[in-house]
């Protein structure tokens, strides 16, 4: 059964926070969610919108593999990627659901901080869109349950 408040939540995000029109493209990146119900929604009322969704789910426990076995070429080349992909958009919307905060704890600090880090390299900007991060949970529920702004 689809829950409304995800609906809403998901609206809000693609007509105010992102403001998408369209022709738009938008990066929508889902980290540990147990359920796609947000991304769903988000990729229909984007599409509804006449924007362009790009979806890429991720997962810790597969980043933390990666990130402790990858060399630095290995991690200029994923920066290099997500750095390329990133220009392409005109917004981003990312959802974070860990029920691990500290899943990466084990990860050297040099392998998501340094020089090669890939998150270091992708840092292409996206001219005129905020991005949009949320994380599930309370805050979540605050923005579902929160009155909006008339606009």
């Amino acid at each position: 059964m689809r829950d409304p408040r995800i609906e809403k939540l998901a609206r809000l995000l693609v007509e105010h926070s992102t403001r998408l029109v369209p022709g738009e493209r938008v990066l929508i990146e889902a980290f540990d969610l147990p359920d796609p119900q947000l991304v769903a929604n988000l990729v229909e009322i984007a599409a509804e919108k006449g924007a362009h969704p790009v979806v890429s789910l991720r997962n810790t426990s597969v980043q933390r593999s990666l990130f402790r076995t990858a060399t630095e070429t290995g991690m200029q080349l994923i920066g290099e990627i997500e750095r390329d992909t990133m220009a392409k958009m005109q917004a981003y919307i990312g959802i974070r659901g860990a029920s691990n905060s500290n899943a990466m704890a084990d990860v050297p600090a040099q392998q998501t901080l340094g020089p090669a880090a890939p998150f270091e390299t992708r840092a292409a900007p996206i001219e005129r869109r905020p991005i949009v991060t949320i994380s599930t949970g309370l805050a979540a529920r605050a923005a579902i349950d929160k009155p909006q702004p008339q606009i």
